[in-house]
């Protein structure tokens, strides 16, 4: 638990360092969407490739990626059922505040302390697909419909978000590569394992060039609001895998961590692509962050 706490307090510094660095001058939001498009075409790629080169298909880890779609699928008809009466603004940060989960910075450490390569396979496969489908497909769509992008075309754009995008395509490809038996050779998988390391900071920097401390009172009280939601989505999940998800009971253990998660570090990025404009996706993101912290140390304190 301390290589967590320790990963963590990099992380928290690193948002603290990318606000501080705006407050200063020496970068402005601006800047958040070149970071945005370095991850999205260089470190998010890399991160697919490092996490899914050489996985081997199992009954279980296919389950869990079912259940992965459909636990990402709950979460975003919770994101659109409570945003209805809202304003344009309020959807898109409930769409960006529900998409997916952040595992690598968190779940994954934790858990490589408990749990055994097969499992933890199926954690992977149990965040992977829903995270093409949700995170950079039918999210990014629904923003992007409710800015006024191709009305009328839902399905085209749709289309084109999980088509064109290329952590999406990269996913794609390494899980077709896995049920080949297709490994990327060392030397080579090396090259994007380095790569991959940016991400995280990458993240955390475009989150902290984001995050304005100073809101409203009355939008305080709906992104605390969002938090909650999540983390009652997150126990409603949490139930649900452990009385039906039709996989082995250490996975099942691994999963009920992961849905406590910290929400998808992109988020804030891609809601600005999506033509999005405020710093409430960077805020919920961040609160979250801590909330997220709590719940994961005082699971795995029961469930291990």
């Amino acid at each position: 638990m301390s290589n967590v706490y320790y990963q963590t307090r990099i992380l928290l510094l690193t948002i603290c360092l990318g606000y501080f660095l705006r407050r200063s001058g020496v970068l402005d939001r601006e800047d958040a969407r070149t970071i945005s498009k370095l991850m999205m075409y260089v470190t998010l790629p890399c991160v697919v490739v490092k996490n899914l080169n050489g996985v081997v298909l199992t009954l279980d880890i296919l389950a869990a990626a079912v259940v992965g779609v459909l636990v990402n699928s709950f979460f975003f008809l919770m994101a659109m059922l409570s945003s209805r009466s809202g304003d344009r603004d309020d959807r898109v940060v409930k769409i960006f505040s529900f998409s997916s989960f952040n595992i690598g910075s968190y779940a994954i450490p934790v858990l490589s302390t408990f749990v055994s390569p097969a499992a933890m396979a199926g954690v992977l496969a149990f965040n992977y697909p829903g995270t093409a489908l949700f995170t950079y497909g039918v999210g990014p769509t629904a923003a992007s419909l409710l800015y006024g992008g191709q009305r009328g075309g839902g399905l085209k754009l749709l289309r084109d978000n999980l088509l064109h995008n290329v952590p999406t395509v990269t996913c794609v490809i390494m899980l077709a590569m896995s049920m080949l038996h297709i490994a990327l050779p060392e030397k080579i998988a090396g090259i994007f394992v380095s790569i991959s390391g940016a991400n995280s900071t990458l993240a955390m920097l475009s989150i902290g060039i984001l995050l304005d401390l100073r809101l409203p009172r009355s939008e305080a009280g709906r992104d605390t609001g969002i938090v909650l939601l999540r983390v009652g989505a997150a126990a409603l999940s949490a139930l649900a895998l452990y009385f039906l998800a039709p996989v082995s009971t250490e996975l099942k253990l691994a999963l009920i961590l992961v849905v406590f998660a910290p929400i998808a570090s992109c988020g804030p990025a891609l809601a600005l692509h999506c033509g999005y404009q405020g710093s409430r996706v960077a805020v919920v993101n961040s609160i979250y962050l801590l909330v997220s912290i709590v719940c994961m140390s005082g699971l795995t304190v029961l469930l291990y």
